[in-house]
């Protein structure tokens, strides 16, 4: 049996994600939305595996917040998007401009984290240079956002108020009951990572950054998107069920798609070759700000 992914958020849906795991058996898929997405893409393809529902490990239901000041919005760096440095500045510069707004605030952006023995990553490196350059050009005040490392779940405690850019941080924090903010200034598409996030009343600009206004997320777009009732996870019940099926009948043999769509892109060609694919307040750049 063969049981295959994707990291992360994944919409839209890729087809070629399932040219590549069309011998897959399973396909998981951590929210109620990605499933009918990658189900269609997979008929789109001609492939057959079952797409099976599993949340995605490290979030939990969201719950009201807990008690305690926030007193920082913490904004986790990505090394995508946006892809401008003028973009990355604009969003050191609402920082800035935030904590001298909200003295109460305290701007902190978030590194990714990595051993002492390793070179930091571009997202960390590019945004301390960028940083550095806004305080020599007297266009920000040196001190006035915070640089930090460590696990996002270490910034959702209740002294703090993360804000974000990476998607699944934005997750993290709408899970431990943090307002959100998903940064819509440079679109809304897929080029910005952040189509997951459409419909959950979550977008606002660069204006809500520097006035710290935040939202939460719906009811409805948080049970459709990553957030469902544990009770719908079907994949330790699919994996079962393909087991039985191995030990009796077997499983179905499963052959590579080359393109196209329906039954007929199932045919395989010669030579075919095969490739590895791959809180208080919470703010990301365009995955999502939170």
């Amino acid at each position: 049996m063969l049981v295959s992914g994707l990291p992360g958020l994944c919409v839209p849906a890729s087809r070629k994600a399932w040219r590549f795991r069309a011998r897959a058996d399973v396909f998981v898929a951590p929210s109620r939305h990605e499933r009918v997405l990658f189900e269609e893409a997979r008929d789109e393809v001609g492939a057959t595996g079952t797409v099976a529902l599993a949340a995605l490990p490290f979030l939990r239901v969201p719950a009201p917040a807990e008690g305690g000041l926030r007193d920082r919005v913490v904004f986790a760096a990505q090394a995508k998007v946006p892809r401008e440095p003028e973009d990355r500045e604009a969003i050191l510069l609402a920082l800035d401009e935030l904590a001298r707004r909200r003295p109460d605030l305290r701007p902190v952006v978030k590194r990714g984290r990595w051993p002492a023995s390793s070179r930091p990553t571009a997202s960390a490196t590019r945004t301390t240079s960028l940083w550095a350059g806004l305080v020599a050009r007297g266009r920000v005040v040196d001190g006035s956002v915070g640089f930090a490392t460590g696990s996002m779940a270490a910034h959702l405690e209740p002294r703090r108020r993360p804000g974000d850019r990476r998607s699944t941080a934005a997750l993290e924090a709408m899970g431990a009951g943090v307002p959100v903010l998903v940064l819509d200034d440079w679109g809304v598409d897929e080029r910005m990572l952040n189509l997951a996030f459409e419909g959950s009343r979550c977008f606002g600009s660069l204006d809500d950054l520097r006035e710290g206004r935040f939202h939460h997320p719906s009811p409805e777009w948080l049970r459709d998107n990553y957030f469902h009732d544990p009770s719908d996870d079907d994949l330790v019940p699919v994996l079962k069920d393909l087991v039985h099926q191995a030990r009796t009948v077997g499983l179905p043999t499963r052959g590579p798609v080359v393109g196209g769509t329906g039954p007929a892109a199932g045919a395989a060609t010669a030579g075919a070759s095969w490739c590895r694919r791959r809180p208080s307040r919470c703010c990301a750049p365009s995955p999502a700000c939170c």
